[in-house]
C-alpha cells in the first residue's frame, strides 16, 4: 500500500519495468524479439529524482 501518490507512481513504474523485462525475455526465447530498446517515460519530477 502506497502512502503517497509519488510512491504509488513509483510502484507502478517499477511494475511496468518488470513486465517489459519479462516480455522481452519471453519474446527472445520464442525467437520473436526485436533489437529495439524499450523506453519507459515518466513525467513526475519526484519519481525522477527518487531514481
Amino acid at each position: 500500500i502506497a502512502l503517497s501518490s509519488m510512491k504509488a507512481k513509483y510502484y507502478s513504474l517499477s511494475k511496468v519495468a518488470c513486465n517489459i523485462t519479462y516480455f522481452h525475455i519471453l519474446l527472445k526465447e520464442l525467437q520473436l524479439h526485436d533489437e529495439d530498446s524499450k523506453l519507459l517515460l515518466c513525467n513526475n519530477i519526484s519519481n525522477i529524482r527518487l531514481v
